[in-house]
């Protein structure tokens, strides 16, 4: 094909290398020795093996699965947080990494959350390292300085209290972070929505951030998970670069059955009885402000030895792990003793709930949560408040609805927006209030009955029936919870909280053996720090730690007999681009071979502008910018640390050079690189690219390339010749975006030679006719009509079918209606599809898949009896139509949408794809339809509408006008208006794009840049009503374009170019040659 050359990214020396070279494993032909980060490879491989031989030597068995991975991670320098389900061997991987450490002769300091593990701890180490509790490191921090390693063996510790995370940074030696961490709270407390206060914010961030290089020692926490955490911690741990989990990760191996019982305690005790005959032992969780006494009592009145654990009283653990108890009772509390960090896999079998977890409130105090209130809104269908809270909380971060939902429960006063937002929540409360008498309300995890706030906890329930199941280097143990209920009301609501995760039987099972499963570590690299987020939520985890400056998003998921342990980094779009240094014709040395010299991306912070070069520095400022190399060195530093690599980036060409430059630059640490394709990223679709994973397409990447180079040579050959004749920098246009200025240039030249004028005619009978002439006496002569006559009605009765669900360019059309420019829709679309709202929004195809159709059948049928019709619309290919990932209407994503920070217009843009994606598989609609001859001033005029809709079909939710006029011989006119206008218009937004398509000019994921890029020129300008208005700058590009190179300015011709660039999938040289010859006729030109 080509040769690529990637400057700055040799992994020894840091100069250029050839990607042929990478993919052999050996970095530049000027290196003939290991350096940099080869040699700091080698090193760690040699640690490592170090390390698995002590931790073998130590105790019996080898490291396996995660251990591995944090034994890398531990032993390179980085930061760490240990992310595992419970009994995955965290304690036992810290102690013997602590012992390791320490005679390599490095300081450790231990840190546990209490005096009895500090024993336990102590005695397993042989006082080979400084083991403390968190209480006396945080009563003197200061005297813990100088160590060179701190472990946290629960984070928890360091989460709970704003002075335990202060104590560890004032151990670390960052003292000077304090008062900054104390200011930063203060202003989150008083609300970042004032910009004086955010610019502050802002300010304050970048002292922290610039702190991080003053930080000399490692820190290394572990924990399943920990809990909400104080901010003041939150921002601390920040500052180190680390996240924990906010959640169990989801892992079990667990068969969940439900139990109506009129008393669910005795339900609860018979159950358990059941369990117990079977020679099987397990835990009974209580809901909180339940009497727990009163379940233990009726189990040891069916003869089950039980006791009761709670904080403070672990003696009956022990017991039930000897053998001397058959079950213990604990509260359902997410961070009760039972529901975490229990490990006894071959004991505990069975979990069995009395009621599902939750919590209960007076409803007063329930509503103070502004997003319970905004879902009670939602159920009692207050559709305008709802929407008005919405717009309102959809604004607010995390911490602010914290802030909000405290001044509403404890009386206080906040200012600004939050002052406003308090108004306003005061005022629902009250409605909310008044409505509620009388009424209940049931939804997804949470009820409204008898002046309660049930609000369900499907968090606790996995994390304590997972006590039942666990993953261990044998397999996966089976476990059975049951929850036995008593309340219909409760239990819908809770089992529509777990919906997506548990499927509930109603027949008792009993445990069976361990499934084998596999622990496999992972990296997982995608785009954008969005998808990152959301795919460590869908898989299970959610903490966070930074390699090198770059976050990597922790999860854990267990799929097809493998439990992936994953890193998920984020590439933030394209590592390299063709370089803009002077080498070879704009980055291209075309000799034989060619080759192509790719520059990492730079990224200026203050100036937001991004280029491709060697040179760090930012073109317009002059500042030192952030290099896309940072990233390349983080992925090369986790790709050491783990089994394999996922190359998850977009399925289009765009996303495949993503990933076939990730490919280049780990090979060398990791050959082990598959790709994995997904269309929506849910866990459907993750679980779809999990089972089909593949190789990186050379062929895509070569139309990618061909693209690329045609955008560079011919696209600035182009523009050199522009800024010459026009001596403006500003100048520049490419192959696509030729054409397109064209067409604009010539609809605004016929609009001036067709200008005539409009007649609008208001009709008695509610009718408006509109007429064009091209003389202003005839426009007045027909303004000035009293009357006019009807020749002729006609009636059918029509039977109209759906319109197909988006493609790309049919949903910029529609959200332009939306007030949403194609640049702001595509962005919107971007969020929803990274979110898992919707499928891949760049395609041209109508295609509905199986999972299509499912969604939308499961939706239909519970709304719509007799309405459901599926469609394929399409057929073949990978990509599909845009349509919602699953069946929830906008009115059901409301809080989804405040929960994840997404704007008002995103749902807007949401609401419009989910209706039209649902019209298009319901039944045809049969209305009747009214044509009407008018004669005006000897004129015939015709005018045609829908009278009535008699079966509605796909019209139930994508609504169609109607017009209800009573027809008569004579109509007078009402009242008439005349302007100037044109037979032909100026193009709209959409109409630009629809051409584009029409005319095979561009891709999906090119129609709104190509817009954007011919505005961002001066070329055209879009006014308010998003016509696109060609200037006279565009004008005078266009027709010197024309004169020069016409072809440029040919639809036709950059069509066939198109086509040809496809062909470069298999055929390179014949599509490259084309912008081969194109160039060279430009370069002739010049001379």
């Amino acid at each position: 094909m080509i040769e690529a050359v990637y400057q700055r990214s040799c992994p020894s020396c840091g100069g250029d290398v050839e990607r042929e070279r990478l993919l052999a494993g050996l970095p530049c032909s000027k290196c003939s020795e290991p350096r940099g980060l080869l040699a700091w490879k080698e090193v760690l491989e040699e640690e490592y093996e170090a390390f698995a031989n002590f931790f073998k030597k130590a105790y019996g068995f080898e490291l396996w699965g995660p251990q591995r991975a944090w034994a890398k991670l531990a032993l390179s320098g980085s930061d760490a947080v240990l992310l595992a389900p419970t009994g995955t061997g965290k304690s036992t991987f810290l102690a013997a990494l602590s012992s390791f450490l320490k005679r390599k002769g490095k300081r450790v300091l231990y840190v546990v959350p209490s005096k009895s593990l500090e024993e336990q701890v102590k005695e397993r180490l042989a006082e080979e390292v400084d083991v403390i509790t968190m209480r006396r490191l945080v009563r003197d921090p200061r005297a813990y300085r100088g160590y060179d390693v701190y472990i946290f063996d629960d984070v928890d510790s360091v989460m709970k209290s704003p002075k335990s995370a202060t104590a560890l940074i004032i151990a670390l030696g960052l003292e000077e972070a304090v008062p900054i961490v104390n200011e930063m709270v203060d202003i989150i407390k008083k609300g970042l929505s004032d910009e004086g206060r955010r610019g502050r914010y802002e300010e304050l961030k970048g002292e922290l951030e610039r702190l991080k290089d003053k930080k000399g020692s490692q820190v290394i926490m572990a924990s399943a998970t920990a809990g909400g955490g104080s901010l003041t911690a939150k921002l601390i741990l920040s500052l180190l670069g680390l996240s924990p989990a906010s959640a169990p990760p989801a892992i079990r191996y667990v068969d969940d059955v439900k139990m109506f019982h009129e008393d669910p305690v005795e339900g609860a005790a018979e159950v358990v009885r059941y369990f117990t005959s079977e020679g099987l032992k397990g835990i009974v969780f209580v809901h909180e402000g339940f009497p727990i006494e009163e379940v233990e009592r009726a189990l040891r009145e069916r003869g089950v030895a039980a006791e009761v654990v709670k904080s403070g009283k672990l003696k009956a653990l022990k017991k039930l792990e000897k053998g001397e108890l058959d079950a213990v009772v604990a509260y359902s509390s997410r961070y009760g003793v039972a529901a975490r960090g229990i490990d006894m896999p071959d004991v505990i079998r069975f979990a069995v709930f009395v009621r599902p977890p939750f919590k209960k409130f007076d409803l007063e105090r329930g509503l103070n949560n502004p997003l319970t209130l905004l879902r009670v809104m939602k159920k009692l269908e207050m559709k305008e408040d709802t929407v008005k809270l919405f717009k309102m909380l959809s604004k607010l971060s995390e911490v602010e609805l914290a802030l909000l939902r405290r001044a509403m429960e404890e009386g206080g006063e906040l200012e600004g927006f939050l002052g406003d937002a308090l108004s306003a929540l005061k005022e629902m409360k009250g409605k909310v209030l008044e409505r509620l008498k009388g009424e209940k309300v049931v939804d997804k995890g949470f009820v409204v009955k008898d002046g309660k706030v049930f609000l369900l906890d499907p968090k606790t329930y996995l994390q304590a029936s997972g006590r039942t199941s666990r993953l261990t280097p044998k397999g996966m143990t089976h476990g059975v919870s049951v929850v036995v209920y008593d309340d219909e009301d409760l239990m819908k609501a809770f089992e529509e909280s777990l919906k997506d995760r548990v499927e509930f039987k109603e027949e008792l099972v009993t445990p069976k053996g361990p499934k084998p499963v596999k622990a496999k570590n992972v990296l997982i690299v995608v785009e954008s720090p969005t998808k990152a987020k959301t795919f460590a939520r869908i898989m299970g985890g959610g903490g966070k730690v930074e390699v090198g400056g770059v976050a990597a998003h922790l999860a854990v998921h267990e799929f097809g007999g493998e439990a992936l342990f994953a890193f998920i980094v984020a590439t933030k779009g394209h590592l390299f681009d063709v370089t803009l240094d002077e080498v070879g014709t704009y980055g291209v040395e075309l000799g034989e071979p060619v080759r192509v010299y790719y520059a990492p991306i730079n990224r200026c912070r203050r100036c937001n502008l991004a280029w491709a070069s060697s040179d760090p520095r930012c073109p317009k400022c002059g500042l030192p910018a952030e290099s896309s190399s940072k990233v390349v060195e983080a992925l090369r530093r986790l790709a050491t640390v783990v089994d394999e690599v996922y190359l998850a980036t977009d399925p289009d060409e765009e996303g495949e050079k993503i990933a076939w430059d990730v490919m280049a630059m780990i090979y060398p640490f990791n050959s082990n690189i598959k790709r994995m394709k997904y269309y929506e990223v849910t866990l459907r679709g993750l679980h779809e690219a999990l089972s089909f994973l593949t190789t990186v397409d050379e062929g895509t990447v070569r139309s990618q390339i061909v693209r690329r180079l045609d955008d560079r040579l011919v696209g600035f050959a182009v523009s050199e010749r522009l800024k010459a004749a026009f001596g403006d920098p500003n100048h520049g246009l490419g192959r696509v975006q030729g054409p397109v200025l064209k067409f604009v240039v010539e609809r605004a030249k016929a609009r001036k030679a067709s200008a005539g004028y409009s007649v609008t005619l208001h009709l008695s009978n509610g009718d408006t006719l509109r007429l064009f002439v091209k003389t202003k006496e005839e426009a007045l002569k027909l303004a000035s009509v009293e009357e006019v006559k009807i020749l002729k009605v006609e009636e059918e009765v029509e039977e109209l079918k759906p319109l197909p669900p988006y493609t790309t360019d049919t949903m910029l059309e529609d959200a332009s209606k939306l007030g949403l420019d194609p640049s702001r829709a595509m962005r919107v679309a971007q969020d929803l599809f990274e979110m898992g709202f919707i499928t891949y929004h760049r395609t041209d195809s109508t295609r509905v898949s199986d999972a299509g159709i499912a969604v939308a059948r499961e939706w239909i049928t519970s709304k719509f009896e007799g309405l459901f019709a599926p469609r394929r619309w399409g057929e073949g290919g990978a990509h599909e139509a845009i349509r919602p990932t699953r069946p929830l209407s906008a009115e059901d994503l409301k809080l989804d949408f405040a929960l994840n920070g997404m704007s008002f217009e995103a749902l807007r843009l949401y609401d419009m794809i989910f209706r039209r994606f649902m019209a298009s598989q319901m039944k045809e609609a049969k209305v009747r339809k009214v044509k009407v001859v008018y004669e005006v001033a000897g004129k015939r005029v015709e005018s045609a509408w829908v009278a009535e809709i008699l079966e509605p079909g796909w019209t139930s939710v994508w609504n169609i006008k109607t017009k209800d006029i009573k027809l008569e011989k004579v109509a007078k006119v009402v009242s008439s208006e005349v302007r100037r206008a044109s037979l032909v218009q100026l193009p709209k937004v959409f109409e630009v794009i629809r051409w584009m398509k029409e005319r095979g000019v561009g891709r999906p994921s090119t129609y709104a840049k190509t817009v954007e890029n011919l505005r961002r020129h001066g070329y055209v300008v879009i006014t308010p009503n998003n016509y696109v208005v060609s200037t006279k700058k565009g004008v005078a590009v266009a027709e010197y374009v024309e004169r020069n190179f016409p072809e440029l300015a040919e639809a036709e011709y950059t069509r066939r170019l198109e086509e040809a660039m496809e062909l470069a999938k298999s055929d390179f040289w014949g599509a490259f040659n084309n912008t081969l010859r194109a160039f060279r006729a430009l370069a002739s030109l010049e001379s």
